[in-house]
């Protein structure tokens, strides 16, 4: 499954740092970078760093379970031949089928209280998506991250974006989930006038479906 994104362990700092101009996650960190060939979609423009007063919707996106399950599920009951045709899910089936484990659940909300978020909230039912509404400053660091202000002119859409820098997160959290946003994806606008995923004045919207396509990665429902 494709996220674009290279995923690799730091192991040459214990405290945040820089190298050569690119910031360095403390060790038994997961370091996640932009693709340089993805990293700014056309008509964008970096105006310099976000101010730090900026709030963030930051979601983190907790890893669904039994994912290949779902699809065989989608396949017979597609299948004219297979006993389950026609059968089609719930939509409360497949949340219950694709929820993340509890521990997952847990270790993203512990890491969020533990450095002293309060803002925090579930999206879905099955609680795969967790949102926190944060300060530029509290997002970096939460995610030893630097993020930049992008100004699309055409559109007048404004975002904050980590494009640079990269993010990484503890081990136990990185494990936890499949992506957090936003970050180093830049919407493509697809019209003259601010269309774009879901453009708006702050930034795209962070809803389970536009994140979960944006970042490729899928996006559970039932009928």
């Amino acid at each position: 499954m494709s996220r674009s994104i290279l995923l690799f362990f730091a192991a040459c700092a214990a405290t945040l740092s820089y190298v050569q101009g690119r910031l360095v996650a403390p060790e038994g960190s997961i370091i996640v970078e932009a693709d340089a060939t993805e990293s700014l979609a056309p008509g964008w423009a970096v105006r310099g760093p976000s101010p730090r007063d900026a709030k963030i919707e930051l979601v983190f996106a907790v890893r669904q379970r039994n994912v290949k399950q779902l699809a065989e599920e989608v396949l017979a009951v597609s299948t004219p031949s297979s006993p389950k045709y026609g059968q089609h899910l719930s939509n409360k089936a497949v949340h219950e089928l694709v929820a993340p484990s509890p521990v997952h659940a847990r270790v993203v909300h512990e890491f969020l209280v533990g450095n002293g978020v309060t803002d925090i909230q579930s999206l879905t039912p099955n609680g795969d998506m967790i949102q926190a509404l944060v300060t530029v400053e509290m997002a970096e660091l939460l995610l030893h991250a630097e993020y930049e202000e992008l100004y699309h002119a055409e559109s007048g859409l404004t975002i904050h974006r980590c494009i640079t820098s990269g993010y990484s997160l503890p081990e136990q959290v990185s494990l936890a989930v499949d992506f957090v946003a936003p970050t180093v994806r830049v919407p493509t606008i697809r019209s003259a006038k601010g269309t774009s995923y879901g453009a708006r004045t702050r930034a795209t919207p962070n809803t389970p479906e536009v994140l979960r396509r944006i970042y490729n990665v899928g996006d559970a429902q039932g009928s």
